[in-house]
């Protein structure tokens, strides 16, 4: 064998090593468990939250906190998985059932599941921020390694929340109606532009 095709059959199985051995990290990652699962909701553009989604018993008793929502952007990805023309579905965003809760004796159930969804929509923009990113970089992140991802996930949940702050302030947790319609209209339009990265498509 000449040293030329030496150092392409070298580099190309010392690349299928990496590979090969980067593969338990994406098993090792929680087996696929969002979908058909009763305990989660996964966002819809057509099913909205309800109360009956809130189903934990009263956190606090003694407390004021009316909505505890369990809302998070997991994902779930195995090695075979970057290679997959549907890696939207590899990123997920859900509210957990059984971690959620309601108070809606003392409060209007209206007012608490327009807060939750907004917040469930921000939540959204930034699971197709983050499947652009598994579907831009996936070549990086075969290479590099899963941190590569776990990362920008990180990243990217920080702005996330910064920006759930910055409209719960903004709307006072949903009750200023002109500035809530505001809101709920930027947030249609940053999904809009991220249309090709929704769960189903």
């Amino acid at each position: 064998m000449n040293l030329a095709l030496y150092w392409l059959f070298y580099k190309h199985m010392k690349q299928l090593v990496f590979i090969l051995s980067f593969l338990p990290f994406f098993a090792a990652q929680a087996q696929s468990k969002y979908e058909n699962n009763p305990d989660y909701v996964l966002w819809s553009a057509t099913r909205k939250l309800q109360a009956s989604d809130y189903r934990m018993a009263r956190p606090h008793p003694q407390g004021n906190t009316p909505v505890v929502g369990m809302i998070l952007v997991g994902y779930d990805l195995r090695g075979y998985d970057l290679y997959s023309k549907h890696l939207n579905k590899k990123v997920v965003n859900y509210l957990q059932r059984s971690g959620s809760w309601m108070d809606t004796t003392n409060y209007e159930p209206d007012l608490l599941l327009t807060y939750e969804q907004t917040r469930f929509d921000i939540l959204e923009v930034y699971a197709r921020k983050l499947r652009k990113e598994l579907k831009d970089n996936r070549r990086t992140i075969i290479l590099r390694g899963g941190q590569t991802f776990d990362a920008r996930h990180e990243q990217l949940m920080a702005e996330c929340n910064r920006l759930i702050v910055e409209y719960s302030d903004d709307t006072d947790s949903g009750r200023l109606e002109a500035k809530q319609r505001q809101w709920e209209a930027r947030i249609q339009t940053m999904l809009a532009e991220l249309a090709e990265y929704a769960y189903d498509r």
